[in-house]
Order: C-alpha cells, then sequence, then structure tokens
C-alpha cells in the first residue's frame, strides 16, 4: 500500500465489486475510456479472484482511497507491464464525482509514480487519453507527460475511443 498526505492506494478486495460495478458501467465513465460496454458483477468477481502478481498478470489494480473516512473514490491501473522494458501503462479514475477537482488524482498519480519507479523499477510510463477528456490531459502533463502520438487512426471499431492522445513520461 503506498500512502500519501490525503490518500493511500491498496489492492483491490472482493468487497469492491459493487463499486466497481458501478463505476465501470457508468456512460460517462465510457465515454472517457478505452472500454465501451458493460462489464457484469461475476465477471468482476472473476476478475479479482484472478488477480496475479504484475509480474505475470502484466496488469495491476489499485483502489484509491482517502486517508480520512477511509472512503474509496477511484482507481488507478498499471497495464502492459514489461519488466524488462521497464515500461507501463497508467490509467485513473476518480469514480466518485464529489471528489472530482479536488487533488485527489494528481496525488494518486504521483503515488503510482513514486510506486512504478522505486518498487518496480519502471522509467518509462505511458497514457491513452482521449483528446476530448480535457481534465485528464491537463492532470498528465502537470505530472511532465508529454504528448508523443495522435492514435486517431489505430482504433476502427466500437470497442475503443477514435481520438486518443497518448502521453508518455520517460525518466
Amino acid at each position: 500500500m503506498e500512502v500519501g498526505e490525503l490518500l493511500y492506494l491498496r489492492d483491490i478486495k472482493p468487497s469492491d465489486v459493487i463499486a466497481l460495478h458501478k463505476w465501470e458501467n457508468d456512460p460517462e465513465v465510457q465515454l472517457h475510456g478505452t472500454q465501451k460496454t458493460g462489464i457484469t458483477v461475476n465477471e468482476l468477481k472473476e476478475y479479482i479472484s484472478s488477480i496475479k502478481d504484475i509480474y505475470s498478470a502484466k496488469q495491476l489494480r489499485l483502489m484509491i482511497g482517502i486517508k480520512r473516512g477511509f472512503e474509496t473514490i477511484g482507481t488507478i491501473d498499471l497495464f502492459d507491464f514489461n519488466a524488462e522494458e521497464k515500461t507501463a501503462g497508467v490509467s485513473i479514475l476518480i469514480a466518485e464525482k464529489r471528489h472530482r477537482e479536488k487533488g485527489y488524482g494528481n496525488e494518486a498519480l504521483k503515488l503510482l509514480i513514486k510506486y512504478s519507479r522505486e518498487t518496480l523499477k519502471v522509467s518509462r510510463l505511458f497514457c491513452n487519453i482521449a483528446a476530448d477528456n480535457e481534465i485528464s490531459l491537463k492532470l498528465f502533463e502537470k505530472n511532465d507527460f508529454r504528448e508523443i502520438e495522435d492514435k486517431s487512426e489505430w482504433f476502427g471499431d466500437d470497442t475503443f475511443i477514435n481520438d486518443d492522445n497518448v502521453k508518455q513520461l520517460i525518466r
């Protein structure tokens, strides 16, 4: 678990299924995410029960919690983890709308960057952000992610967004 001034990051637990189901099926979340179809409670239960370490699963999902009151407000993920290349993708969701734009995303991202570098020895992080997701673009830019590629031609099906900006942080 990583702990900051206001937040902590913790492993996902079976008791998180209901919140995750609500968040993953929120149309606003789907609008800005890469997954455009809903997910069932059973699929989430299977996912949680199958979680392995990041080295074998190549991904890690952590829950974002507020220290005061221990309220879980979102998730932060590492995906496409490659220990040999020392790279990973990052995504973040402050799902509880009343907690957005309060600096929690910034602190959670800083905690994940620190964990990625110090514990996992990742030297390059990247993220995929929809061009119209201005809040996320600002968050990652504030944390020294810089645009390296426009992926607007990469995805043509209904499963993925069609106008990604890719930001990459290189140490």
